[in-house]
Formats: structure tokens, sequence, C-alpha cells
């Protein structure tokens, strides 16, 4: 056995969850139909996106991520409407040609509806991994379709399901060691990723540790507040201990504060949402492998931390950590 290589606990907690997080486009298409007028504004859809994390916890395709991620809720409507009142304002729709501010008023006689469904826009989820794994290249956007989801003021949290297999898995915490002063680190894809350009992306890692435990709904769901910094984008990542083991999903911030201070979502939610389906978050022969891999290789156990990059990669040959860590053991 050779001396373990010197390394910061960030590096081990980035191999550890890096493979298993996903950054996530999610869009959302909807015809506006206004009841004033009894006709839709445009043939076309009024279309917006935003971008989340997810992570995996199942090698069989399943995904966690923050329920308002793909909640059609009133972000979603504000964000499609505003283009409308837009649109109505520029191409002088109204004969009196109001004000944008007096067209917005408008909106309350106005309906989004879906391709073949009425009252509720189209959603369209596709995520991407931000290194190569399972066969699948960095970058390239894989379809998904929402399990379940659970809206902010019922936890916050969704199961995704893509067609896949063998994939990294993110063990979660029973939480039962978790308190105030725990570190953590907060995971997550920034907003500003952009796929076309940038086919090598990377998560941030943000260190901080748990500064409270609190309630919300009058008490009735627990959430942490963490000191780690958490931006844009970054909803329905993981928070995970030094471990690599799930402490909760990136929730929300409060509106205005300057202070880093954000919610996170407890992984027994997530949990919940995955025995409802009758699927486990068991690791899978990769994700033990890797992660064996992983813990001999840090304690400078060159023999087995090969042996267990080689049983990863005879599975997926193209898991791009395990080919990294296997060239540096």
């Amino acid at each position: 056995m050779s001396e373990p290589p010197p390394v910061a606990p960030l590096e081990q907690v980035q191999a550890l969850v890096q493979p298993a997080v996903v950054y996530e486009q999610i869009t959302w298409s909807g015809y506006v139909y206004d009841e004033t007028n009894k006709g839709y504004f445009t043939q076309e859809p009024f279309v917006t996106s935003f971008q989340c994390t997810g992570f995996i916890v199942n090698p069989d395709g399943y995904i966690a991520t923050a329920g308002h991620c793909v909640d059609y809720d009133a972000t979603v409507r504000e964000a499609i409407l505003s283009q409308v009142v837009e649109w109505a304002y520029a191409n002088e729709y109204y004969e009196a040609t109001p004000s944008m501010e007096t067209i917005a008023t408008f909106a309350r006689n106005w309906r989004i509806d879906g391709a073949s469904t009425e009252g509720t826009a189209d959603l369209d989820v596709s995520v991407a991994y931000g290194v190569t794994v399972s066969g699948e290249p960095s970058g390239k956007a894989l379809p998904a379709r929402v399990v379940d989801l659970r809206p902010v003021g019922e936890g916050d949290v969704a199961l995704l399901k893509i067609e896949a297999e063998n994939l990294t898995v993110l063990p979660l915490s029973d939480n039962s060691t978790t308190g105030v002063g725990t570190e953590v680190v907060a995971v997550g894809y920034p907003a500003s990723v952009d796929l076309v350009t940038d086919a090598s992306f990377n998560p941030s890692f943000k260190e901080g540790t748990i500064s409270a435990e609190k309630t919300t709904e009058g008490g009735l769901l627990p959430v942490y507040e963490i000191s780690a910094a958490v931006s844009g984008g970054m909803s329905g990542g993981p928070t995970v201990g030094l471990t690599g083991d799930v402490i909760g999903v990136n929730s929300f911030k409060i509106e205005g504060e300057t202070q880093p201070f954000n919610f996170v979502q407890p992984s027994s939610n997530i949990d919940e949402l995955l025995r409802a389906e009758g699927v486990e978050n068991t690791l899978g022969p990769v994700t033990e492998q890797y992660r064996a891999g992983l813990a001999a290789y840090f304690a400078g156990d060159r023999e087995v931390a090969i042996e267990n990059f080689d049983a990863v990669l005879s599975t997926v040959p193209s898991h791009q950590f395990a080919q990294d860590y296997l060239q540096k053991a």
C-alpha cells in the first residue's frame, strides 16, 4: 500500500457526487386564448424555459429534483403571460393601443392551453450529464418524464425518470446524525450554463454548514437552513455531507436576503416519493464498485482501487470519473 495522496475533503465530495448529478432544462409551451375576443393570440405557442439540477437516486434512471422545477405554478404562468402582453403591445392587438401596463390587466381574461389540454401548458423536460457516464456523452440531452411531484407547500420534491441503466447513484442519508453545525456541500448547475456553448460544463460545489433546523407550513414540514450559497439553477440539486450522502434537496431562499442562507428539503421527502412508486434508493454494483475504488484510492490502496475501477469500466466503459481515477491510481 502506498502513501495516500494529499486530498482536500471537497475533492472527495466532488468525486463521489458529480457522476450522479444532472442538468435539467425545463420548457413550458402554451397557446393563450383571449376569452374576451374568443380566439387565440397566435397560431404558435408561447414558450418559456427554466434551468434546474437533479441527481440520480436509482441506477435504472430515477432522478430526484425540486418540485417547483417541474410544477405548473404561478411563476410559469406569469412568464408565459408576460410574453403575451409584450406581443399584444408590439403587434397592436388592441385597437385603442393601450399601454403594456393596461394590457397586463386584461390577463385575467386569458387562458393558457396545451396542444391537447385546456387550462395548462405543455411540459418538456430534458436532462444532461456534466460528465460522460452510462454511455451517454457529456451535454447530450435526454428526455425525462415526471413520475411524481410535491409542490413547494407540500415538500418541494419531484421524481423524474429517464430510460437508462447502470447509473451512478447518490445514497440518501437517514439524517440521524444531521444537525446544526453539520458540514455540507450544496451542488448544482448555475443558471448561466449553456448546453450549446459549453459541452463540458461542471456543477458548482458550495461549502457551508447547517445553520438551523426549521419548519414551514405552520410547523408541518421540516427544512434545513444552510449557509452554503445556492444560486439560480442549483434548485433541485443535492446538498450532501462530506461522505457524499444526500442530506436534502436544494429548495428555496428568502427573496431580498443578501446573506447566503438557503433552505433544503430533507432527503426523507425523496425517499417517500420513491417508496410510493415501489422504487428503492439502491446503489447497484456500479456505484458500489466506484465508491469502493474511491475509498481505496484516497486510502492509498492502489491495488484495490484499480480492481474496483476496472470493474466499473467493464460495465460502463465510458464512466469518465472511473477512467480519471484509474489513471491517477
